[in-house]
């Protein structure tokens, strides 16, 4: 071995090492990584950054800020849905829910159809007194399994993809994954709807209360609030899931003539309507026949998602003087009253706090059944806010609240939900027609969500999972180190020895690492450091590169180590053997269905069954 390639081995090593220990965050690790490879003289100084230059990075962080579009609109929501009333059962929800998730996956990316599909299963299992975590573990694995069928289907595809561009000059098509992903999946969700049993269950014992849980007109309008919070508790620590807030009912909202019952039949079973407010006094039981008309305030207990789309879809103006006109300028937050704090015993209007910012919504483990203006205030509550971004921290500190998080809501602005589905179907249809690249038509459309207003540009920085692109940014230097140094090469040759250089069993070697390296160090290091060795493990056997590269896309693109998992519900797996108990078995199918489908569709023989991408 010459020197660069054992100071390029030893970088290496020691990012595995530290990938797998876990305890440094993976993007700190590849950009110590990079700059160790720089000053070693292996990677060039103005070659640093072209990671990040890479159309895969590009078409990643779009696809992110189109699922961010989706989530908002609720398209994922409409076939759910419909779906709901056969989902009471476990037995039929893994294999619906995971249906519909690996078709997101395909189109938006596994991480991309994760963030546009998060809250589906809180929302149809919440009616049933379900917990959502193993209809989550389900759709996280199927977001998996989905992401296998297309070239944006995952962030290894993506990257294999430039891989052969690389060696042969094109990459991969838009489907050119599906004749090797689509059975695969299938075997994958039919194991899940067979096997849903196996899917850990939560560390917990009780379900949540249902939204209905308390009664609507238990107290007339001046009733005093209901018991207090314990002053260190929050809505999470006391298993609260839904905020009080209020609405009124525009003359142009759909909900004007309809009845309570069919509204509360559009909060998705999460939502509870506990009064309406008429002429700015009166006070009517929400009784299901009753018509909603305009100038009515809707008194609302849902959690904040659900307050979101439903006032989106019914064009209910939940802040004062309609419409957010500055996105950027203004955002939403949670902070809750501190002990000790000024606004204890009080309503924000007589503390103050309604001149400095607008309370859209009160949280606390029992219901609020006042006017928010009127609800005295208690430690433990957590209130939604809206005010200016650069003045709200000041503003905490002088009433004595904690943030809790700045919310990615869109509250008070009007839902746009067609845009995010024509703009990412009409991207897609440029991009399969080769009209443009892939890269160039989601960005645009990326783009023209921001400019329609669909979202604020700070929605679609926050909607980016940076990490995950600072990680592929400064790894893909040291790929291409790889092959500068001759480093793949050196690996290949060791390798090409090993059962009997036949190029099926071969392929199935690098089938397997690669599934074992996505599942220890993630799927992008896989792939970005498996590639090039199977490209020049190709090259020395004489065989064609795209079964060799179709197993590194497909391993990498299979993590199932529970952090991996897309969806944070479905990290908490139970401890010891029970986590790899739907894992191991997904991952032996995956190899056993993947190996012989690589075979038959792209033959190891040479000139075989070429690449079709542009």
């Amino acid at each position: 071995m010459t020197q660069p390639q054992v100071a390029l081995s030893a970088i290496l090593a020691a990012v595995l090492v530290l990938l797998a220990w876990g305890r440094w965050r993976h993007d700190l690790v590849a950009v110590t990584a990079l700059v160790a490879a720089s000053a070693a003289g292996l990677v060039p100084p103005d070659g640093v950054l072209d990671g990040f230059a890479n159309p895969a990075v590009g078409t990643f962080v779009a696809l992110l800020i189109l699922a961010a579009g989706v989530r908002n609109a609720g398209v994922l929501l409409a076939p759910v849905r419909l779906l709901r009333p056969w989902l009471g059962r476990a037995a039929v929800q893994a294999p619906v829910l995971g249906a519909i998730a690996a078709a997101a996956a395909a189109a938006l990316g596994s991480q991309g159809a994760a963030a546009a599909f998060a809250p589906v299963p809180g929302q149809v299992l919440r009616r049933s007194g379900r917990w959502p975590s193993q209809a989550a573990h389900a759709v996280s694995l199927a977001f998996i399994l989905g992401g296998l069928l297309t070239l944006m289907g995952s962030l290894p595809n993506l990257l294999v993809s430039g891989q052969r561009r690389q060696v042969a000059g094109t990459g991969y098509g838009m489907f050119d994954f599906a004749p090797v992903g689509l059975p695969a999946a299938a075997a994958g969700l039919l194991l899940l709807a067979l096997a849903w049993r196996l899917l850990p269950r939560p560390p917990v014992t009780t379900a949540p209360a249902p939204a209905h849980a308390a009664p609507a007109n238990a107290a007339p309008a001046d009733a005093a609030p209901a018991d207090a919070t314990p002053a260190n508790t929050t809505p999470a620590a006391a298993g609260i899931e839904r905020y009080t807030s209020e609405a009124v009912v525009p003359p142009d909202s759909p909900a004007v003539g309809r009845d309570i019952a069919g509204l509360e039949a559009r909060g998705d079973g999460a939502l509870q309507i506990l009064a309406v407010i008429r002429e700015g006094f009166r006070r009517l039981a929400p009784r299901p026949g009753l018509q909603v008309a305009a100038g009515d305030i809707l008194v609302l207990a849902c959690n904040l998602d659900t307050l979101q789309r439903f006032t989106g879809r019914l064009r209910l103006q939940i802040t004062p003087g309609g419409e957010v006109a500055d996105p950027e300028r203004i955002g939403v937050i949670e902070a809750v009253v501190s002990p000790g704090s000024r606004l204890s015993g009080q309503s924000c209007a007589e503390a103050g706090l309604a001149a400095r910012a607008t309370l859209l919504g009160i949280g606390r483990a029992g219901p609020a059944l006042m006017r928010l203006h009127r609800i005295k205030l208690q430690a433990g509550d957590v209130l939604v806010l809206q005010g200016e971004r650069a003045a709200m921290p000041a503003v905490l500190a002088e009433f004595g609240c904690l943030l809790l998080a700045e919310r990615r809501l869109r509250l008070g602005r009007r839902q746009q939900a067609l845009a995010p589905g024509l703009l990412l179907a009409a991207a897609l249809g440029l991009a399969a027609t080769g009209v443009l690249p892939l890269v160039v038509a989601l960005l645009g459309a990326a783009a023209l969500l921001v400019l329609l207003r669909v979202l604020s540009l700070n929605e679609a920085y926050a909607s980016v999972d940076w990490s995950v692109v600072v990680l592929a940014g400064a790894l893909l230097p040291l790929a291409s180190a790889l092959d500068r140094t001759g480093l793949a090469a050196l690996a290949a040759d060791g390798l090409a020895g090993l059962l009997g250089g036949r190029a099926p069993a071969m392929v199935a070697l690098v089938l397997a690492a690669s599934l074992v390296a996505a599942s220890a160090f993630g799927g992008v290091p896989a792939a970005l450091l498996l590639g090039p060795v199977a490209a020049a493990l190709a090259a020395r056997l004489g065989a064609a590169l795209d079964p060799f590269l179709m197993a590194v896309a497909l391993g990498a693109s299979c993590p199932m180590r529970p952090s991996a998992l897309p969806l944070p519900a479905a990290q908490g797996w139970d401890g010891g053997a029970g986590r790899w108990r739907i894992a191991l078995p997904l991952a032996v199918l995956v190899f056993m269905a993947g190996l012989p489908l690589i075979l038959l569709a792209w033959p190891p023989q040479p000139g075989a069954a070429p690449g079709t991408g542009p």
